[in-house]
């Protein structure tokens, strides 16, 4: 049931009104209903969101956290000093290697001993470029 009432003198209020008897139990058992799905829901996304956290985490230090970015590094004669090892751009670099999904072709092009071609799957190809002409 809909009721407009004035309110001295100010626009008109609209209150709804749930209905009486039976069918107030009714509407109470629905708004009850979607506060469960709307909680269902959201914990089934906050279920899923952590698995994922944990497959991902699971991921990233399989092999035991080797970082391959030195070796790269040393591949294409570079040396970090000690003072660019802790600057901005190498953290970042070491990040993006920790996070890398190619680690086994990363591998694979370690183990060929070439000095290019990394390119074409390392996400640090640019920084690895930029400190081999540094």
């Amino acid at each position: 049931m809909i009721a407009i009432q004035r309110v001295f003198g100010r626009a008109p209020l609209i209150c709804i009104k749930p209905p009486a008897g039976e069918n107030a139990m009714v509407a109470q058992m629905g708004v009850a209903m979607a506060n469960i799905i709307t909680l269902g829901t959201a914990l089934l996304l906050l279920a899923l969101f952590g698995y994922a956290m944990y497959l991902e985490s699971r991921r990233m230090l399989r092999d035991g956290g080797r970082l391959r970015l030195r070796r790269m590094l040393a591949r294409r004669g570079v040396r970090l000093a000690a003072e660019a090892a802790g600057n901005y751009d190498s953290a970042r670099a070491t990040r993006r290697c920790v996070a890398c999904v190619d680690k086994a072709q990363c591998d694979a092009w370690l183990a060929s001993h070439r000095r290019e071609g990394s390119e074409a799957f390392c996400p640090n190809a640019a920084f690895i470029s930029h400190a081999a002409r540094s």
